[in-house]
């Protein structure tokens, strides 16, 4: 589960700055 728990927090951070960009 550590794959997806590191995905998921890579999405997560990556998320506001997809936006603002």
């Amino acid at each position: 589960m550590r794959g997806f728990w590191f995905i998921l927090t890579c999405q997560m951070a990556a998320w506001p700055q997809g936006l603002e960009d």
